[in-house]
């Protein structure tokens, strides 16, 4: 349930919801809950501009805009970080104050994470994701700070600890507004957990299809609108209010979600603060150096070195995999059939399966533990409770990650034996 003064004050503002409740899900995850059937495209929540937390907000403020004249370098994200904490400063005399006693004090999100937690991730960039997190910080912090000392607030908000506080209310909670890269914190609307759109379209490693689709550029879609089955939000700019839609029909009792976004496992744990073991957008990233040939490492950009949660290579690394394997074994004239998606030969394929085995073995090799370790501490933490919320968090993460890897070996040793196989038996690819 809402806290009270936070349920009055959304309604004293004009806040309406539709069919939905605050409620405790399995694991003590809160969430929303629907109440009655709703329906594709019904509304939610609505909840008018004056109860928006954005920057529009702050150069309207009477006592906050006038200092912003002195910090026109600022980004939005980092003049919203500072309004967030010059309101929070005044304590029951903020207007928002409702809203803001009712956020977490602490988050599981990278920018929480000790560099002694981070190293529990164990691939190099995932580590260095959490060193980007902590960087932020300091920088946004160095930023900010003239602005919070004119403003005259108490040192407790002016510390790296309340701006690490603040990017991270910020960076999970936002919601999307046009025109403004800060987004806007939506009171209500931001207790609605994230449920994953739709699977993007997988390479097809028999050579039948041809690839493209949603992972044409080595990256996925993130524009979960497009897809039935999560709810959306967006600002009527005649009504002046944020309304979040239904985007499949609900039932009685049944979680209401929102899609954040088409998200990694890491982009999830390093703005959210949590991973999703069924994520269908998730993306190991491998190391480009450690693909077996100079000529390979030149071709694949650092954005298309990764794998699908099956195995399945990105469309990019695919594509640089075959037309190196192609020009190894004397078929450069038919490479031309690995940039439409197809097998150049059952050779050649082969050989591009070999590399990436290898590539992938190599990276487990470099890893501490494998991904049979980790559940074993993770099972045993279950117990003993002895890893921090940011440990198991990390601990998780890079088990989906060891497994993406492990899955992409076990396919390339299938499609390996498949073109064996067919060499055999005297199959060839025309």
């Amino acid at each position: 349930m809402l806290e009270k003064a936070l349920e009055d004050w959304l309604a004293r503002g004009g806040a309406r919801t539709f069919n939905i409740q605050p409620a405790t899900f399995t694991g003590s995850l809160r969430g929303v809950q629907a109440v009655a059937q709703i329906e594709p495209d019904d509304i939610l929540v609505t909840v008018p501009e004056e109860l928006l937390v954005s920057t529009s907000a702050a150069r309207s403020s009477t006592d906050f805009s006038p200092y912003l004249h002195e910090a026109a370098s600022l980004s939005p994200l980092q003049v919203l970080a500072a309004f967030l904490l010059f309101e929070l400063s005044k304590g029951s005399a903020s207007f928002w104050s409702p809203y803001l006693d009712s956020l977490p004090h602490t988050y599981t999100s990278l920018f929480w994470f000790s560099p002694q937690e981070a190293e529990q991730l164990q691939a190099p960039h995932a580590i260095a994701a959490a060193e980007a997190a902590r960087q932020e910080v300091r920088q946004s912090h160095a930023a900010v700070r003239p602005l919070l000392a004119r403003l005259g607030i108490p040192d407790k908000y002016r510390g790296l600890s309340a701006m690490r506080w603040a990017l991270a209310t910020l960076n999970s909670r936002t919601m999307y507004l046009d025109g403004d890269p800060a987004g806007v914190l939506m009171p209500f609307g931001d207790l609605h957990n994230h449920s994953p759109p739709p699977a993007p379209a997988l390479p097809d490693l028999g050579g039948a299809q041809r690839l493209g689709g949603p992972d044409q550029d080595g990256m996925q879609p993130s524009l979960c609108s497009e897809h039935k089955g999560h709810g959306d939000g967006t600002f009527d700019s005649e009504t002046r209010v944020y309304k979040l839609h239904a985007r499949t029909r609900y039932l009685p009792g049944e979680q209401v979600f929102l899609c954040y976004g088409s998200h990694s496992n890491l982009d999830l744990l390093e703005h959210y603060g949590f991973v999703l073991d069924d994520n269908p957008h998730d993306a190991a990233l491998l190391p480009v150096g450690a693909l077996p040939d100079g000529q390979l490492q030149g071709s694949v950009q650092p954005r298309e070195c990764w794998l699908h949660p099956c195995g399945t290579p990105s469309w990019g690394l695919l594509r640089a995999l075959r037309t190196w394997a192609a020009t190894s074994c004397g078929h450069g004239a038919r490479k031309h059939a690995a940039l439409e998606g197809m097998r150049v030969s059952q050779e050649s394929e082969a050989i591009a399966m070999s590399a990436l085995r290898s590539l992938c073995s190599g990276v487990l090799d470099d890893l501490p533990t494998s991904c049979s370790n980790d559940e074993e501490i993770l099972a045993r933490d279950i117990i003993s409770g002895a890893l921090s919320e940011q440990e198991v968090l990390a601990v998780r993460w890079r088990r989906l990650y060891k497994q993406s890897l492990l899955n992409c070996i076990a396919l390339a040793q299938a499609v390996m034996y498949d073109c064996q196989y067919a060499a055999e038996q005297g199959q060839c690819l025309s």
